[in-house]
């Protein structure tokens, strides 16, 4: 119930600070309007960051300036980024190892796949040093382990 007393809170006020889901719910409609605006091709490699905080700004947003970002999720953020087209080639290159490993019927692959994809939908995984290191040394581990061994 703490919760959605927050989220009534900013429904009624429209300030999200210091509201995580609330926060959350600002970076989407921040996302939203950057994807209606540039559906195609998207606001470009390096430029997120800079275009979210100008569409806070056109929102008129009530959430304090130190809380302004970007959307917590990789798909969202890779769809604002890349736009459709890139978006699908994104999605193809991350699902393609995924599904032909679930048919080799690695289940160690398909299990850390599963962690990486969830943990996509939370956070920018693949945004921060830690998140690429994470998944390249468990997606090297895994697919070494699913690979016949010959004798």
């Amino acid at each position: 119930m703490f919760c959605f007393g927050k989220y009534d809170k900013y429904i009624k006020t429209g300030d999200a600070t210091n509201q995580s889901l609330s926060q959350r719910i600002e970076y989407y409609k921040v996302s939203y309007y950057l994807i209606k605006r540039n559906f195609l091709f998207g606001v470009g490699s390096g430029d997120l960051l800079k275009e979210s905080l100008m569409q806070l700004e056109r929102m008129d947003s009530k959430l304090d300036k130190e809380f302004w970002y970007i959307v917590h999720n990789q798909f969202v953020s890779e769809f604002s980024t890349l736009g459709l087209i890139g978006f699908l080639i994104f999605v193809l290159a991350i699902f393609s190892p995924f599904v032909k490993q679930s048919l080799r019927r690695s289940y160690l692959f398909v299990v850390f796949y599963l962690i990486m994809i969830l943990s996509f939908l939370s956070d920018n995984t693949l945004e921060t040093q830690l998140g690429v290191s994470f998944c390249s040394f468990f997606y090297c581990l895994t697919l070494a382990h699913s690979l016949p061994v010959k004798q």
